[in-house]
């Protein structure tokens, strides 16, 4: 657990308390280990594209020079959040028991980000950690390969290879 230490996003919440957040992480470490490989490939579908697109927008609000456009900018959105709320990526429907825990972190991102709730955003950065330390290396190397196969015409490869960098700081911490 120590390894997630070094991931600049999961600093604050070592500083404040480091056992309290571990806990979190351990939690939803035990819900996501129990996960069928299917679960897993999708949830490491899912994560991918989040985290793209999470890239984009961040992008975009600070009004980095190579931003996309509005348009594109909002194209990503739209992309994600449709797979998410569908359950569905790339016509393939999202296993069933991965729907309510899709639900809770969205619910947490969305607590937490756009409410400036801390508490929603310690848990979902605990969902987060949880995640990329249960889902297998090459699960999520197929599923990165997965999303750039299909959705560089939308993320832009400059988007893409931020996504595959991003998730990679987890599995080298």
């Amino acid at each position: 657990m120590n390894h997630l230490r070094n991931i600049s996003e999961l600093e604050e919440y070592y500083e404040k308390d480091a056992e309290l957040f571990s806990s979190f992480v351990v939690q939803y470490q035990e819900r996501y280990n129990k996960l069928s490989n299917r679960a897993l490939h999708h949830l490491a579908a899912i994560r991918a594209m989040e985290v793209a697109n999470g890239i984009v927008q961040w992008s975009y609000r600070l009004k980095k020079s190579q931003a996309l456009t509005v348009e594109q900018t909002r194209e990503c959105m739209q992309t994600s959040l449709g797979c998410i709320y569908t359950k569905n990526i790339n016509g393939v429907e999202i296993d069933k028991s991965l729907h309510q825990v899709m639900d809770e972190v969205r619910d947490l991102y969305n607590k937490g980000f756009k409410n400036g709730d801390d508490g929603a955003m310690m848990h979902f950065y605990a969902h987060s950690a949880a995640q990329f330390s249960t889902i297998p290396y090459f699960t999520m190397k197929n599923a990165m390969k997965m999303i750039q196969s299909n959705f560089t015409c939308i993320f832009t490869e400059k988007y893409i290879d931020a996504m595959e960098r991003y998730i990679l700081r987890y599995y080298d911490a």
